[in-house]
This record gives structure tokens, C-alpha cells and sequence, in this order.
């Protein structure tokens, strides 16, 4: 990696931020953190409206609302839903694909960075070869193209 150049976006932090009515370890983050606060929500949780706002309010920049779907996947070449199939976190430029068709605009590798510290950089270049495979321009002219409606 040269000089100057930056490669994390984020970095992911385990933290209760629902410790008695403080912000706790998150609003520590705020502080001296450089990088966005992306506070990942649970989906088993009781009142995710309640918990986003305490994460907001303790100094979150985004926040993740998805980790896994059940019934759905995306079929890369047709960009049309396989219903039936479980979709996970993102561990390679084909789950990363997938979300970006279904319109996503970010993603986040975590559990996966633990098997190979560099797969973020393996993602990036294997979405680019995807692109020029697949004819689009870009990143956003991808994003979003998820075919619904044809048969």
C-alpha cells in the first residue's frame, strides 16, 4: 500500500450502547474516532426503532440494518431473485454484487476479514472485472438493477 493511500472505510467495534441510559462506549467512539460510526442493529431485538435512536443519539454516523435474508438470493447474470436460498454477510465480490443489484448502497465485510485480512482488496477488484464482464459503466449503474418484472 502506498503512501497516502486509504483502504478502510469504517472499522467495526462490538458495543453495548444501551448501558443504562448513556451512550457508553459509543459516544467514546464519537470521540475519538475518525472513520464513520456504522452501529450494526440486531435483527433479534424487540424495538429497533428505540434501539436506532439510542445508537443515533450516542454518535453513530449509519447504520446497519440487514445481515441476513432468508428466501433470497440474486442470480448475478439475469439479476433477477432465486427465492429459496439464504443470503448471508458479504465474503466475496459475488455476495458484495448481489446486494448492490437489490440496491444497496454500502456494504460491510466483518466475520469474513477473520479467515483473510485482505479480502476487502481481493472484493475490489473482482466487483471491477464483474463490471466490465457484465457492460456496466460503474458501481451506481449497477446498483439497483434488480429485474423484478420479467419472465
Amino acid at each position: 500500500m502506498g503512501a497516502g493511500r486509504k483502504y478502510c472505510y469504517s472499522l467495526p467495534a462490538k458495543l453495548n450502547c444501551r448501558r443504562a441510559g448513556s451512550v457508553g462506549p459509543c459516544g467514546a467512539c464519537r470521540r475519538v474516532a475518525k472513520k464513520p460510526r456504522i452501529t450494526k442493529l440486531s435483527p433479534n431485538q424487540t424495538d429497533s426503532r428505540e434501539n436506532a435512536r439510542l445508537c443515533i443519539e450516542a454518535g453513530s454516523d449509519e447504520l446497519a440494518v440487514i445481515n441476513t435474508i432468508s428466501d433470497m438470493t440474486v442470480d448475478l447474470k439475469t439479476r433477477r431473485p432465486v427465492i429459496g436460498n439464504v443470503r448471508g454477510g458479504i465474503a466475496s465480490a459475488s455476495d458484495a454484487l448481489e446486494f448492490l443489484i437489490a440496491g444497496a448502497t454500502t456494504g460491510g465485510v466483518r466475520t469474513a476479514l477473520f479467515y483473510d485480512p485482505l479480502l476487502c482488496l481481493k472484493i475490489n477488484a473482482d466487483i471491477a472485472d464483474s463490471l466490465l464482464e457484465y457492460r456496466f459503466a460503474s458501481v451506481n449503474e449497477l446498483t439497483g438493477t434488480l429485474d423484478m418484472l420479467s419472465r
